[in-house]
């Protein structure tokens, strides 16, 4: 059985924690190197973006070469088939209710 536990990260040693380290690399080199950012609001819609096409739409070498977006429909398909059905009812529709995370219902509209 696995232990979960808490590890202090000495200041100034980003060796102990290469998942942060790696993310920071990926976001200096993709986005604060090759970016011009002229307000804040500029700012802000750039890193949005990107952020969502990091989370979204990438390939993942630990997820066998998918997307995050594949890798959920595809978990969601196999292991909740209960829910992959409730999501497949109301894809397509712009509106309609769906549970939340508190099982309360939500009404989703267009913007």
């Amino acid at each position: 059985m696995s232990r979960i536990g808490i590890s202090y990260i000495e200041p100034g040693s980003p060796w102990e924690n290469p998942y942060v380290e790696s993310f920071n690399g990926r976001v200096r080199d993709e986005l604060s190197n090759i970016e011009e950012f002229g307000s804040l609001v500029d700012t802000q819609v750039v890193v949005e973006t990107w952020r969502i096409e990091y989370n979204t739409y990438r390939p993942r070498g630990a997820l066998g070469g998918l997307t995050p977006t594949e890798t959920r429909s595809t978990w969601t398909t196999e292991h909740q088939p209960a829910l992959s059905r409730q999501l497949d009812h109301q894809t397509g529709s712009s509106q309609g209710d769906c549970a939340g995370r508190d099982g309360r219902s939500v009404t989703t509209s267009p913007p």
